[in-house]
């Protein structure tokens, strides 16, 4: 199994649309220039999807298709385990 986590960057879509307030309209009318359409933000799924000569890179993160290093953050392997704890708790799966 191959795995290529991705990231869309920002992507202006309908996803709030039904969100009517002054805050929300104010907010997505600020970030909206710096975001890109719904294709410009699929383009990176689609790459690392049909892309053969990525095969031997399953594991790598890419944004804008390329690949990148995550942030430090998100590389602490303590809080994945920490969810996953929470989860099998939360479902009883003790």
């Amino acid at each position: 199994m191959l795995c290529y986590p991705v990231c869309p960057s920002m992507v202006a879509t309908n996803f709030a649309r039904n969100n009517d307030t002054w805050f929300s309209k104010i907010m997505l009318s600020l970030i909206k220039p710096f975001s890109k359409n719904s294709a410009q933000g699929a383009q990176t799924s689609i790459y690392v999807a049909t892309s053969p000569e990525l095969e031997e890179m399953s594991g790598e993160y890419f944004s804008n298709s390329k690949v990148v290093t995550p942030t430090n953050q998100t590389q602490n392997m303590s809080d994945p385990h920490k969810l996953w704890q929470l989860s099998l708790e939360m479902l009883e799966f003790n």
